[in-house]
């Protein structure tokens, strides 16, 4: 499976970068100029969004280019940073920092100081890009503080809300 990032006019295909220009001829028929070649390519599947001419992020789909069928994934600026963010640095001991991934505006704390909560358990949820994103916990822990509140505006590295070591977790 190919790995596509898409950023403005560059392609970053499986770590290797692209200068890219796609227009939709028809359906889901494509016109593609990869670093000066051109190519024609046909999407399969329901990726495509016929009524706005683009491709669905994060959502596999398949591509004939010059009669070669690929399996892809296209991912934007958002959704990766969205997938950092899930995948989380895993901790084994010690208090937690839940920070700001990007700037935004705290729309909802789903959680209290004192609560229990479970590895990747969403804790804050922040507007940010005229979408709601929900700020997991990278640990399991007791809930020792929340730095927000809804409708206060964050800046990026922020810090959201401690975790203290999961006492149930040990042996």
């Amino acid at each position: 499976m190919f790995s596509v990032s898409l950023d403005r006019d560059t392609a970053v295909v499986n770590g290797q970068n692209y200068d890219l220009d796609a227009i939709f001829v028809s359906g889901g028929n494509l016109s593609l100029l990869v670093d000066g070649v051109v190519s024609s390519a046909c999407v399969v599947g329901s990726s495509l969004d016929h009524s706005q001419h683009h491709i669905e992020v994060g959502i596999p789909f398949q591509i004939n280019i010059d009669r070669h069928t690929h399996d892809v994934l296209v991912d934007d600026q958002r959704s990766l940073l969205l997938k950092t963010l899930q995948r989380g640095e895993v901790r084994s001991a010690g208090p937690a920092e839940i920070v700001a991934p990007m700037p935004g505006l705290v729309a909802k704390v789903l959680v209290s100081v004192g609560d229990q909560v479970k590895q990747g358990q969403g804790v804050i949820i922040l507007e940010a890009m005229k979408m709601e994103n929900e700020i997991r916990t990278t640990q399991a822990g007791l809930l020792t503080e929340i730095l927000v509140r809804p409708g206060q505006a964050v800046e990026k590295g922020e810090i959201l809300a401690r975790v203290g070591t999961d006492v149930h977790s040990r042996s």
